[in-house]
């Protein structure tokens, strides 16, 4: 019998609640679920080890976890200056690294990257997350034997063009649909959401952080030609973007997740034509909860999204206007075909098969397996 592969996976990022919480915590759950490998969780948080440990109680019992009482700024100053304190010991062959800053081991890493938003839309990015981007990408230009996981072809292509990381470094792993959004509201859930937010009107749902990259101000465009019929939602954390409210429009910010998953089901459609995107979890989000989807042919949301998708040009607020007002009514025929076909593309979506082929890439990394 092979020996197991000894993994170590930075899951700091976990108690954040964004994107790459969601990724890191359901691909260690998964991937300690795999008989081809031994893992250990490893993290470090000052204001949020509380729930970081509270997290790793919930871990297939095969995950060794690892947890460090330290913040990250100050942690990352002693890696940069002191070279030390390493999360490794001597039995571990691979190490994946949060991409916030990678630790100062000799041991193989791998370590991915979601996309380069804000290399592609600088004017959306915060200086110092730039800044600190620009310097991760500098080291993984330097340290060539580094693997990348990137979650999109799109992406993908995106790394290989804007910067000098060979293509055979940059490994394709779809991520798929958090176990957190597989909630299953009952139709009590349904009328409270719909009380709560006064939803008396059909509605058109945006998910997502109110950033420029977005496109919420085509989306918002869009709807005014369309707001005698629609009222416009848009529900998740508030970000930098500026667009006057209106009569009609509601902005919930952030929302539980049973209280989304309601918002999927009594919405008319989901309107997601962003400028930009190295997955779009939205997507898939919809298609758990039977929603229609409006999103944009460009990036990796053509990719994700396949054929249950209306596909628009983001640029155009009068095709996102047509193509909301050509989404059929929810007890057609061709709903329910299209809900058949939600079904098929989240079957490709699934976290057992990004932790296998992530396996692989620790295999490559390892020296284990030919490219």
């Amino acid at each position: 019998m092979n020996q197991k592969l000894k993994v170590m996976i930075d899951v700091s990022a976990v108690p954040y609640g964004r994107g790459v919480s969601r990724y890191t915590s359901n691909l260690v759950k998964h991937l300690g679920l795999r008989q081809d490998l031994e893992v250990t969780a490893f993290g470090y948080s000052q204001g949020q080890f509380g729930q970081l440990r509270q997290w790793a109680k919930t871990l297939p019992k095969q995950v060794r976890p690892k947890l460090w009482r330290i913040s990250p700024s100050l942690l990352g100053k002693m890696w940069r200056v002191f070279g030390g304190p390493s999360p490794v010991n001597h039995t571990t062959q691979v190490f994946h690294a949060w991409d916030w800053q990678l630790a100062p081991v000799k041991t193989p890493q791998v370590v991915t990257i979601h996309d380069l938003a804000y290399k592609l839309f600088p004017e959306t990015a915060h200086p110092v997350v730039a800044a600190h981007y620009n310097q991760l990408i500098a080291q993984l230009e330097k340290e060539t034997d580094i693997q990348v996981i990137t979650v999109s072809q799109t992406s993908k292509n995106d790394i290989v063009r804007l910067t000098k990381i060979a293509t055979d470094r940059v490994h394709v792993v779809y991520q798929s649909l958090p176990e957190e959004a597989e909630v299953v509201p009952q139709q009590s859930d349904l009328d409270e959401v719909t009380q709560k937010y006064s939803l008396t009107k059909p509605f058109l749902l945006f998910v997502g952080t109110t950033e420029p990259r977005k496109n919420l101000k085509n989306i918002i465009r869009a709807w005014e030609q369309v707001k005698g019929e629609f009222d416009l939602v848009i529900a998740g954390a508030a970000g930098w973007d500026d667009f006057k409210l209106q009569p009609g429009m509601q902005v919930l910010g952030y929302v539980s997740s049973l209280e989304l998953a309601a918002l999927y089901r009594v919405a008319h459609v989901l309107v997601f034509p962003s400028l930009y995107e190295g997955f779009g979890l939205p997507i898939l989000e919809a298609y758990f909860h039977g929603c229609p989807v409006i999103t944009s042919n460009v990036s990796s949301m053509k990719e994700i999204a396949g054929k249950p998708a209306i596909l628009v040009d983001p640029n155009s607020f009068d095709e996102i206007a047509e193509a909301i007002q050509a989404v059929e009514a929810k007890d057609s025929r061709a709903r329910r075909k299209r809900i058949q076909d939600m079904t098929e593309v989240l079957q490709e979506f699934r976290w057992e098969k990004t932790a296998a082929q992530t396996a692989q890439v620790y295999q490559i990394a390892a020296g284990e397996k030919k490219q």
